[in-house]
């Protein structure tokens, strides 16, 4: 059973904290209740984008959300944004000039992080719940390579968590590498190389990571890239990517990943 949004809220708290420890001078804004009556307010002033108006209402719904966590984090870097963030062509927020950020929303949570570009250049943020154990074995060979299946199995993860951790870190080096591509890149363009992890269980002699973690873990994801992805992104690039898994009576329930590439 997925736990309570609000049991979940509590959960991010200490996740987003870690982030912003990690990424100084960004700002971040957690929506978890799509009825709360100041989103909902808001929304009463917002236009959605004609590209939009024939979305489904959840659709939409995720959409303001996203907008409206953003307006809510650029204030807290002083930008005074009342209104939805325009969507450009390819469906990326118009962000205001010098200013650049990540939004991600899945199951009724939306998030936004942002910062000056003076401070990094972009942002990447994905939040992902974790998948049945049958839509893991579905989907793992086109996202994961070989090698990964052989990791994870080392590192004591179950298949659905792990398939999660890695779809969700992919999709953040994505976000953040995307604008460099050109192109529609396939999943095993990356590859996880090594995890770290800031907590571990201890069996034996050897360090486990385990689905029985804390309540927030961070993992530091090392991954290189498979295939070049532009000039400046040649193969076998090293990038880093961190994750926090948030669980719920001692098993993840989420995955959220983030990266940045900072000012140049």
């Amino acid at each position: 059973d997925m736990p309570s949004l609000d049991s979940t809220a509590r959960k991010f708290d200490q996740a987003l904290q870690t982030l912003v420890a990690q990424y100084p001078e960004t700002a971040l804004f957690l929506l978890s209740n799509f009825q709360d009556p100041l989103f909902l307010t808001w929304c009463a002033e917002q236009s959605l984008p004609e590209a939009l108006h024939h979305s489904a209402l959840k659709r939409q719904q995720e959409f303001l959300a996203g907008r409206y966590s953003a307006a809510m984090a650029l204030q807290q870097l002083g930008q005074n944004q009342t209104h939805a963030l325009a969507r450009m062509d390819d469906g990326q927020p118009a962000w205001p000039a010098n200013y650049t950020g990540s939004i991600t929303h899945h199951r009724g949570i939306a998030i936004a992080w942002v910062t000056p570009c003076y401070a990094y250049q972009q942002l990447a943020l994905d939040l992902e719940g974790v998948v049945s154990l049958e839509r893991a074995q579905k989907l793992q060979t086109r996202v994961l390579h070989p090698s990964e299946h052989q990791l994870g199995h080392a590192l004591g993860y179950s298949a659905e968590l792990w398939f999660t951790l890695l779809f969700s870190c992919k999709e953040s080096i994505y976000k953040l590498l995307s604008s460099h591509a050109g192109r529609v890149m396939p999943f095993q363009s990356v590859e996880i190389i090594r995890v770290e992890t800031v907590r571990t269980v201890r069996v034996g002699s050897q360090h486990l990571i385990s689905d029985h973690q804390p309540a927030c873990s961070r993992l530091d994801l090392i991954c290189r890239l498979t295939e070049a992805w532009a000039a400046e992104w040649p193969r076998d690039t090293q990038l880093s990517v961190s994750a926090v898994l948030l669980a719920e009576a001692a098993h993840p329930q989420w995955v959220l990943s983030y990266t940045a590439l900072p000012a140049v």
